[in-house]
């Protein structure tokens, strides 16, 4: 399992050089598109996920009634880590088609994709503030803080970016609370030991979930009423969702399974009335896939999975 979390981690932080193309490529009626085909209910929610199924890693929009599949991205280079943005009109994500990994931002119909961190260092894990004008990420400068990669803020076009852990820790994944400006992600001198830490931007961090394992790619979950975070948790020789409070307190399963992974969680609301959902990926099927699934499922957890993506490629990575 170790394997695994490592595995996804230095992918992120070491894409390699490819070439360059652009344009998104839809397939019509989407994948495994209700009968009938057509663009989807009024009420389905916007995907974005990355997957292999071109032969290279490109980033995919899909609506969670799996209809609409388009290729966003469409190029030689390596396409990772989508992250929708709040208002669901941009996409956030990693590419080296610059010749080092940086964060990119496109429409959510894979138009003009632009480099926010070509003047900085080696980029990845995107996530948007709330109000969708600045992104947190993970930036690794040759020559400081030990190589390894700390947390950062940048405006959405590259301008006033802002330096926010300063420590020898790999520091990933983050996301943040912006009512308080409170930022949580994974730290750790290891990427086979990671805790899950949080700060008020300018204050001392602290850890809030230490474990000898990795937890690590927090959402933040239900803002409005209890906030909570959502996250990914090695357990019991697997990966497993489990939701926390934001000081660490009550850490339970949502989705977590003797027989399968579940990896990259994000919490998302399909509405009032639908209630809360939590989007991840799994390997329940051979492969990796992207489901969705009540955060109070329990043991009918297997009979609520939703699933999104339905191919022998690897669908992974998916924001909503």
């Amino acid at each position: 399992m170790k394997g695994l979390l490592v595995g996804f981690a230095l992918a992120a932080l070491t894409l390699g050089i490819a070439g360059c193309g652009g344009g998104g490529t839809t397939t019509p009626g989407g994948e495994g598109a209700p009968p009938g085909g057509g663009g989807g209910s009024a009420t389905a929610v916007p995907i974005v996920f990355e997957s292999d199924r071109d032969g290279n890693w490109e980033v995919y929009f899909i609506r969670s009634d799996r209809t609409g599949r388009q290729n966003l991205t469409n190029n030689p280079a390596s396409d990772t880590e989508p992250a929708m943005s709040p208002d669901k009109t941009k996409v956030a994500f990693v590419s080296d088609r610059g010749g080092k990994a940086d964060v990119w931002i496109m429409g959510v119909d894979g138009s003009n994709p632009q480099n926010i961190t070509k003047e900085a260092g080696v980029a990845g894990s995107p996530s948007w503030y709330a109000e969708g004008a600045r992104l947190l990420l993970s930036l690794t400068v040759t020559g400081k803080n030990n190589d390894r990669p700390q947390i950062y803020a940048v405006n959405t076009d590259g301008s006033n970016l802002e330096q926010i852990t300063d420590n020898q820790n790999f520091n990933l994944t983050p996301i943040i609370q912006s009512d308080v400006s409170r930022v949580t992600w994974a730290t750790g001198d290891s990427l086979e030991e990671l805790d899950l830490a949080s700060m008020i931007i300018g204050k001392d961090e602290r850890v809030i979930v230490e474990r000898p394992a990795s937890d690590w790619r927090p959402s933040m979950m239900t803002p409005k009423v209890r906030p909570r975070l959502i996250l990914e948790v090695q357990t019991d020789g697997k990966a497993a969702v489990y939701e926390v409070e934001t000081d660490g307190r009550r850490l339970q399963p949502v989705v977590k399974s003797s027989s399968f992974n579940a990896i990259q969680p994000v919490w998302g609301d399909l509405g009032q009335a639908a209630g809360s959902y939590v989007l991840f990926s799994t390997d329940k099927d051979g492969n990796w896939n992207v489901y969705f699934v009540p955060t109070g499922a329990g043991e009918d957890l297997l009979q609520k999975l939703v699933q999104v993506t339905d191919n022998p490629a690897n669908d992974r990575h998916p924001s909503w």
